[in-house]
């Protein structure tokens, strides 16, 4: 049976993406958008370019995560869909 099945064909997407230099450029904009704003968290959707789709809520949320992970920036959601609050950890010197 197996040799009778055709191979389903794919392609692998063409775009890549540096997601260290997206982790980067995420990180230098909370950090500009705190000082300006003098707020101390922004939310989630401040990050976002205006009428973001899918794909750049997805774009900006993973390396969000990745921030949280490194202990560089502090997430909290009050309640399940809730809007995101990204607050800058200080730098322990």
């Amino acid at each position: 049976i197996l040799a009778r099945q055709r191979p389903v064909p794919f392609s692998i997407p063409a775009r890549k993406v540096d997601i260290m230099a997206v982790i980067k450029d995420l990180y230098h904009k909370i950090v500009y958008y705190t000082d300006k704003k003098e707020k101390e968290h922004l939310l989630f959707s401040e990050l976002l370019p205006a009428h973001a789709g899918k794909r750049e809520k997805v774009y900006t949320f993973i390396p969000l995560l990745h921030l949280e992970n490194e202990q560089r920036v502090e997430t909290t959601q009050e309640q399940h869909f809730a809007e995101i609050k990204v607050k800058l950890k200080k730098a322990i010197h």
